[in-house]
């Protein structure tokens, strides 16, 4: 950094003081891969924002737009200008239209409230903690893939302030370079600019045809024991109904419960229509051969405005918390045993990363695939349209020292699973799980990367905004 200018905002600014834990100038998810930033800006309108850009280029900083700040795998340093979006907090429904444009700073759980309370729904993360425009520009998996595809298909348009300082309204209509950064945003958009508003499609609740908007939930919890037969049903229950989203967890039961501790296989298939329809997609954790396994059977009918509460435990902030995830076909009975006992092996021979999850996640691919052979679909930046599997691991401990187990935890298991699948298959993840040691071609093809690289030279040329495909120039 050079000598830094006066410091020109009309806005809120912290600077951190390095005598003083980092918390105290941010709060982020986790405390992985991020330490005090140079300032914390905090706009209120698009002209601060403009004004925090100008004082990153001019002072060599690098500015990281943020909302929920769950984004572990963005770099956070001395060298950077945090912008803080919380106040672009606007939601407006266009009932009509079935359209809903946020501002850049807008978390999911705002966003569900609002839609649920006007009878809609659109595409959600799990988590009502998260920002929804990093989301979005991540590719946005979602509950309702099955039946919408990908966040990213359902984005009616972002407006965007560049590198230079322009604002752009962006869209499927746009032209030239214009739509070529509109599809850029779309999966592949971390660090181009700043996003400060969204519309996204929304659909009414009624279509869902769900009894008082609650949709259906069978879920069983099994002891770790009968862990080779449950991988097998997992298996069976594959591909799911397009309303169906089929999950299952290894976690250890919490402090306060009869076990603390205990290793729990939970599996889950949450419906989002008639629960006859739920019960019946569902139909094979019903059968007495699987439930008599289960420490516990319970099928649940929930309030549509609590779609995220069942994450709401993860959404605490602070502590080392990495998510790293793989896009698979198939979820072979071998793979899965084997991603268990070595999930079991670290949590127990590591004491402050009990709370590590691992996770496997199944959709039906119908739509996702249909979107991905239309010719705006391959505009998009999502490599993995016919993957219906997402296997994820949320690593969570609380030394430092065991970051390194843990990745290598994960590299284990994302083998086990890969090497499962097709020969042919090249590994994916995808963008709003990058990870430092994830290789951009695990996340896009070639010429996909070679084209974001080019996009992230045309807008931000003295590399402004940190992205994981644009380097910066020598100062």
């Amino acid at each position: 950094m050079t000598n830094p200018q006066p410091l020109p905002f009309k806005c809120e600014v912290i600077v951190p003081d390095v005598s003083a834990p980092k918390s105290d100038a941010l709060s982020r998810w986790s405390d992985s891969g991020w330490e005090r930033p140079a300032l914390v800006v905090i706009p209120n309108s698009a002209e601060d924002i403009i004004d925090a850009i100008s004082y990153a280029e001019n002072n060599g900083l690098r500015l990281i737009p943020a909302g929920g700040g769950h984004g572990s795998f963005v770099p956070v340093d001395a060298n950077t200008v945090y912008l803080d979006l919380k106040k672009f907090d606007s939601i407006v429904l266009d009932k009509d239209n079935e359209v809903v444009r946020f501002g850049g700073g807008v978390l999911a759980g705002a966003l569900l409230k609002k839609c649920t309370d006007e009878g809609f729904y659109t595409t959600y993360p799990n988590s009502g903690a998260v920002g929804m425009t990093g989301f979005i520009l991540g590719g946005g998996n979602h509950p309702f893939a099955g039946l919408h595809g990908m966040a990213i298909d359902n984005v009616v348009s972002f407006h965007l302030i560049t590198a230079k300082g322009g604002a752009l309204d962006l869209s499927a209509s746009s032209t030239g370079e214009e739509l070529a950064l509109f599809n850029a945003l779309c999966g592949g958009g971390h660090g181009i600019g700043v996003v400060t508003s969204v519309a996204l499609k929304v659909f009414p609740l009624a279509e869902l045809k769900m009894a008082g908007n609650q949709f259906f939930t069978r879920r069983l919890i099994f002891p770790g024991a009968v862990i080779e037969d449950i991988a097998i049903t997992y298996a069976k229950l594959q591909p799911p109904a397009p309303a169906l989203q089929v999950t299952m967890l290894f976690a250890r039961s919490p402090p306060g419960s009869p076990v603390p501790g205990a290793p729990m296989i939970i599996v889950t298939a949450t419906y989002f229509g008639p629960a006859e329809e739920g019960e019946k997609a569902s139909s094979l954790l019903f059968e007495e051969e699987i439930v008599r396994k289960a420490i516990k059977a319970e099928t649940v009918m929930t309030p549509f405005a609590n779609l995220t509460s069942a994450f709401d435990a993860l959404n605490v902030h602070g502590g080392y918390k990495d998510i790293s995830s793989a896009w698979l076909r198939t979820t072979p009975p071998n793979a899965t045993k084997a991603m268990y006992e070595r999930w079991l092996d670290f949590t127990g021979k590591y004491d402050d990363a009990k709370r590590t999850m691992a996770v496997l996640g199944v959709i039906n691919t119908e739509k996702t695939a249909a979107i991905g052979n239309s010719s705006e679909g391959q505009a998009k930046y999502f490599e993995s349209r016919d993957r219906g599997v997402l296997v994820g691991f949320v690593t969570w401990h609380n030394n430092l020292e065991t970051s390194e187990p843990a990745s290598t935890f994960v590299r284990e298991c994302m083998a086990i699973y890969r090497q499962s699948q097709p020969d042919t298959d090249v590994p994916r993840t995808f963008a709003n799980n990058f990870r430092p040691h994830t290789k951009l071609e695990e996340v896009h093809t070639e010429d996909k990367i070679k084209e974001l690289k080019r996009i992230v030279q045309l807008w931000d040329s003295k590399g402004i905004f940190w992205s994981p495909y644009g380097v910066r120039e020598k100062d």
